[in-house]
C-alpha cells in the first residue's frame, strides 16, 4: 500500500482536530489526550468500528490495540506507527486503513512501542459468546501500558524507572515535583526554587534520569521542554488537561483520602508524611479563623502548596493509565527537600556528575554505569542495595556519624 496516498478522517486532521469538549489546541483547557469523533462518523460506522471510536476519543494520545477474537487491531494513525515499528503489513478496506497481530505477539511488539515513547492502551474482550448472533461483544479498555510503568518481563533487581511529574508556577521559577516508581511505589515528593537557568531541575533530572515526565498542558517553558529532549535518554513527555489547576490544598486531600480507607479496619489513615502535610496546612487555616481568601493566600506560601499540586498530578496521571487504586494507594511516601540536601551532604549538581563521570558515562549519547565510579564501587547484590548506593553516591554525607554507622555495618556483615 503506497502510504502518501492514504487519507486520514476529516475530525483527524491536524486542522480540524478538537478535543472531546470541542476545543482547539490553541484554545484554553484543551485537553491532548481526547478527540472529538463526530456524530455522523459513529452512525455510519459499523458497530465495532464504533466501539473503537469511542475506546479512541478517551485515548488520542495513546496507540489503541482494540482485540477481535485472538488479534490485536490498530487504525489510522495508529496503524502506521506499528507497522513502522512492529513491521506488520498494512491494509485497507471501505478507506479505513488497519494493521493488526496476534495476541501471543503482545510480548515482544509491546516493549518495541513503549521504549519508543508510545503509550498503549488494550481494549479487552470481556465475554466470549454472545447469545445472538446481531449482538456485539463486549469490550472495555482493561491495560494502559507506558514507559514508565511497564514493567513486565524485568528483573528483580532493576533500576528505577521513575515517572517525573512537574508542575511551575506561572511566573516565577517554582516547582513541585514528584518521582514516582511504579515498581517499589515509591513517591519522591517536593517543591524547590530554581535559577534562570534551572540548575536545580537539571540536576534533578541527571540523578533520576526519568523515563517519562508528566506535565501541564503548556505549562513548561520551552527551555524545560529543551532540557529533556537533550538528555541522552530522551523521557516520553505527556501533558494532561490544566482544567481544574491549581486546586485548593483541601480539594486535594479530599480526591487522595479515599485511596487509604482500610475496609477491615473501618478506617482512612494517611500514610506519615502526608498526615503531616495535612496537619501543617489545617492548622494554618485556623490561624486565620477559615477565611477563604486568606486560606487560599497562606496556602501559595506553604513549601508544599507546588508540591501537593504536583501529587495531585501524579494521581490524575495514574488514574488516566489506570494504575491509581495499586500504585498509589500503596505508595510509600518520601520527602524529596532540596534545601536540606543540600545543607547535609555534598551537593553534586548535574555538571559535577556527568563531568567527573559518577553515575553513567555518555559514550555518544549511550549511557552506561560500567566504567563509572557507581560501576566501580557498585558490588551489591540486590536491587534495592544497588539503588541505594547510587543515592549515597550521588549525594555524600557529611555526617560523620553516619558514615561510621555504614563501615560497622560493613564489618558486622
Amino acid at each position: 500500500i503506497d502510504e502518501s496516498k492514504l487519507e486520514l478522517p476529516m475530525w483527524m486532521q491536524e486542522k480540524f482536530i478538537k478535543d472531546k469538549q470541542g476545543r482547539r489546541p490553541t484554545d484554553k483547557g484543551y485537553d491532548p489526550t481526547t478527540i472529538h469523533v463526530p456524530s455522523d462518523e459513529k452512525l455510519l460506522a459499523p458497530p465495532i468500528i464504533k466501539q473503537y471510536l469511542d475506546a479512541k476519543s478517551n485515548h488520542w494520545d495513546k496507540l489503541v490495540a482494540f482485540k477481535v477474537w485472538k488479534f490485536y487491531y490498530f487504525y489510522y494513525n495508529d496503524a502506521l506507527i506499528v507497522k513502522r515499528l512492529c513491521d506488520v503489513p498494512l491494509h485497507i478496506k471501505q478507506k479505513r486503513f488497519y494493521c493488526f497481530f496476534h495476541e501471543a505477539m503482545l510480548q515482544k511488539f509491546a516493549p518495541i512501542l513503549v521504549e519508543k515513547g508510545h503509550k498503549l492502551v488494550l481494549v479487552e474482550q470481556m465475554e466470549e459468546t454472545v447469545q445472538k448472533q446481531t449482538d456485539l461483544i463486549r469490550r472495555e479498555v482493561c491495560q494502559i501500558l507506558t514507559r514508565g510503568t511497564y514493567f513486565e518481563n524485568q528483573a528483580l533487581d532493576y533500576d528505577s524507572q521513575f515517572v517525573l511529574c512537574i508542575i511551575k508556577d506561572k511566573e516565577n521559577p517554582d516547582f513541585g515535583i514528584v518521582f514516582l516508581d511504579a515498581t517499589t511505589h515509591e513517591f519522591h515528593i517536593g517543591q524547590f526554587k530554581d535559577d534562570k537557568n534551572y540548575s536545580n531541575l537539571r540536576t534533578l533530572i541527571t540523578r533520576f534520569k526519568p523515563v517519562e515526565i508528566v506535565t501541564l498542558n503548556s505549562n513548561l517553558p520551552q527551555e524545560c521542554l529543551n532540557m529533556f529532549n537533550s538528555m541522552p535518554n530522551k523521557p516520553t513527555i505527556t501533558t494532561l488537561s490544566p482544567a481544574g489547576y491549581p486546586k485548593r490544598i483541601g480539594d486535594i486531600f479530599s480526591t487522595i483520602k479515599p485511596y487509604f480507607h482500610r475496609k477491615e479496619a473501618k478506617q482512612t489513615k494517611l500514610p506519615q508524611y502526608l498526615e503531616q502535610i495535612k496537619l501543617s496546612f489545617d492548622a494554618e487555616a485556623k490561624s486565620v479563623n477559615m477565611d477563604d481568601d486568606k486560606v487560599k493566600r497562606l496556602e501559595k506560601k506553604s513549601p508544599f502548596y507546588y508540591a501537593m499540586q504536583t501529587l495531585s498530578l501524579a494521581v490524575d496521571y495514574l488514574k488516566n493509565i489506570m494504575l491509581a487504586d495499586t500504585v498509589f494507594s500503596m505508595g510509600n511516601f518520601l520527602p524529596y527537600d532540596l534545601a536540606l540536601e543540600k545543607q547535609g551532604t555534598l551537593y553534586l549538581d548535574s555538571q559535577a556528575l556527568e563531568n567527573l563521570e559518577i553515575l553513567d558515562v555518555n559514550y555518544a549519547h549511550n549511557l552506561s554505569s560500567s566504567r563509572s565510579l557507581f560501576g566501580y564501587m557498585d558490588k551489591t547484590v540486590t536491587g534495592f542495595g544497588r539503588r541505594l548506593l547510587k543515592r549515597w553516591i550521588a549525594s555524600p554525607t557529611f555526617d560523620a556519624e553516619k558514615i561510621k554507622e555504614r563501615l560497622d555495618a560493613v564489618d558486622d556483615l
